[in-house]
């Protein structure tokens, strides 16, 4: 007789919430055991649907199609409704959330009003500051005790949990997702689109730039376009791809300061195929992105983090990214070390990932499967070998 499978909820939100869960839809949809369910908040659901689809993955359900508020209160409301509904509707074993959007936070909530198991891929990340990354670094910590199943990318991330008296029978470290989707995809043939291609010329050296932290509207953004700018004016040979988030507030500055260089190409937000292909090819990142900064040592291209905290901070201490906040002065005294000392850039390339190595989603259903067999999460058994658990520490400029 056939075993029936296990429902499982897969909640996305964000496109960096696809990508990363992609690999876990994918091992969930391997086993045998279970029949997981992906659900789009609506809070980013083309961007998230062209995600899926880079890794083979669809998703028919929306539970908010459109907004008459676009308020962190209003987007949280309207998700809380429509998936409340939703699981009252069609009652799953496990809520799966990743991260710390307002769709992860709202994820767990409504699964714990009703009483379903809730488990968090990427628990564990602090910056120590509610005030950056905002909201984020309050969603995380509200979204954790809410979990019956923590999966912590890193020993850091583990050790913050158990500081905030988290039960260590309910923590895995599994490595980060976002390894496992690059793995799959960087090695994969990409044709860039023509306009990028054409923008990359063999002779110069290419710099991607994104910007779009809430925290980092006005003043910090005309401050890292600025500094761009001179960059592109100091150094003939470079060329910068900018792809542009969509809200205005990051918008109207990176267009009026740097829409007529010519050695600034801005674009919309990149597919993430596309994403990849720039990211392998780039000789530096600056970005403000959580997730790029999981993704460059992936690809081993040096990232300067336009933030003044890191919730991430094994990329600083693994030298493959420096925190240098978003001072003008700051940011081009730091990318001209880079561009003029080529001895600089080498030694901020890792000779091993501080995020995983691509077995994550593995680990993460080996621990569902335990989990529901009410087994230990598998820690002793764990072949995810990071270094010795480091007390936590809040790396800030």
């Amino acid at each position: 007789m056939k075993q029936e499978q296990s429902k499982i909820a897969i909640l996305i939100g964000t496109r960096p919430e696809a990508i990363k869960m992609a690999p876990v839809v994918k091992a969930l949809r391997n086993s045998q055991h279970y029949a997981p369910q992906v659900l789009l908040s609506g809070q980013q659901k083309d961007l998230s649907r062209s995600a899926l689809k880079a890794f083979g993955l669809e998703s028919k359900d929306v539970l908010v199609r459109h907004f008459d508020d676009y308020s962190l209160s209003g987007q949280a409301s309207g998700y809380l409704d429509a998936l409340s509904a939703y699981l009252k509707a069609q009652p799953v074993e496990l809520m799966l959330v990743h991260g710390d959007t307002t769709t992860g936070f709202i994820g767990a909530l409504a699964a714990f009003y009703q009483q379903i198991p809730v488990g968090h891929v990427e628990a564990g990340l602090r910056s120590n500051d509610l005030e950056n990354p905002f909201p984020e670094e309050a969603h995380r910590r509200l979204i954790d005790p809410l979990c019956r199943l923590l999966f912590a990318p890193t020993q850091r991330a583990r050790h913050n949990l158990i500081n905030e008296n988290a039960n260590p029978n309910h923590i895995i470290v599994t490595g980060n997702t976002v390894v496992d989707a690059v793995h799959e995809l960087a090695t994969s043939p990409v044709d860039l689109q023509k306009h990028l291609a054409d923008f990359i010329q063999p002779a110069c050296r290419l710099i991607l730039l994104t910007a779009h932290r809430r925290e980092n509207w006005g003043a910090p953004m005309k401050e890292i376009c600025g500094a761009t700018r001179t960059l592109a004016d100091r150094y003939s040979n470079l060329r910068f791809i900018v792809p542009v988030h969509p809200n205005p507030n990051v918008s109207s500055t990176v267009h009026a300061i740097l829409g007529d260089h010519p050695h600034v190409l801005l674009v919309p937000p990149l597919n993430y195929m596309d994403l990849i292909a720039v990211m392998r090819r780039a000789y530096l990142i600056l970005t403000d992105s959580g997730g790029i900064q999981e993704e460059a040592p992936c690809v081993g291209t040096p990232v300067l983090i336009l933030r003044k905290v890191t919730e991430r901070p094994e990329v600083v201490e693994g030298g493959c990214g420096r925190l240098i906040g978003t001072g003008r002065d700051d940011i081009i005294a730091q990318a001209s070390t880079i561009l003029e000392d080529p001895v600089s850039r080498e030694r901020m390339i890792p000779e091993r990932n501080p995020f995983g190595d691509g077995k994550a989603a593995l680990r993460i259903v080996r621990a569902i499967d335990n989990w529901r067999h009410h087994r230990p999460l598998d820690m002793e058994n764990n072949d995810f070998t990071f270094d010795p658990e480091i007390p936590g520490k809040t790396i800030s400029q």
